[in-house]
């Protein structure tokens, strides 16, 4: 029978630390995981915890330092799962732009909100309707218009694209903000914030 790793030779807090750091990071460093995967991972780290302070107890390394170990792994862990959820909360939102302002695609767009869609832009309407009418008003009035997003950040449920918005009419176009409310995978929500470029600047940093 293989001996367990806390009745192998000590090398120091490290030993302990490493442990729990490395399954940690294999494992959240993988695909998406749903919460009960997450839930057993923690408990999983947890009984490894205990188990192991029998081992390293009189090996110059105390309870103490081994609990911050493991709080540190499961605070990177957590870190971990929340940075993955932003990420796919920006290719979502990305995607969403994409599909309603520059293709222009009510039907690949729709696909893409969540069963309430509030707008808070006063020139478009709530819901898939709402959307749809837009998508429409664009196609008719701005068939060349255009989004070139230049920044995406992501806080929490939020998503924000600041954006380049051009007609092609020679025109330098507008500066925006579009600000996006994300829940269960869906946009659920919208506000923005428009400038106009102007032909001057008082300054040469851009807009941008």
């Amino acid at each position: 029978m293989a001996t367990p790793w806390w009745g192998q030779p000590w090398n120091g807090g490290s030993q302990f630390c490493g442990l729990v750091s490395a399954g940690s990071n294999a494992y959240f460093g993988a695909a998406a995981h749903s919460a009960n995967e997450l839930r057993d991972l923690e408990v999983g780290t947890m009984r490894t915890f205990f188990r192991g302070l029998s081992g390293i107890r009189g090996r110059g390394f105390g309870a103490t330092s081994a609990l911050i170990c493991l709080l540190l792994a499961l605070n990177h862990s957590a870190w971990s799962a929340d940075s993955g959820k932003l990420e796919a909360n920006k290719r979502l939102v990305v995607a969403f732009y994409d599909a309603a302002i520059n293709k222009k695609d009510y039907d690949l767009a729709v696909t893409f909100l969540g069963p309430e869609y509030r707008q808070h832009n006063p020139t478009a309407g709530d819901g898939a309707a709402g959307l749809k009418a837009f998508v429409a008003f664009l196609k008719a009035k701005f068939p060349t218009q255009h989004g070139d997003i230049k920044q995406v950040i992501a806080e929490g449920d939020l998503v924000v694209l600041h954006v380049h918005s051009t007609r092609g009419d020679g025109t330098p176009g507008r500066a925006i903000v579009d600000i996006f409310r994300v829940a269960n995978g869906k946009v659920v929500e919208h506000w923005d914030v428009i400038q106009d470029i102007p032909e001057k600047s008082a300054n040469n940093n851009g807009m941008f």
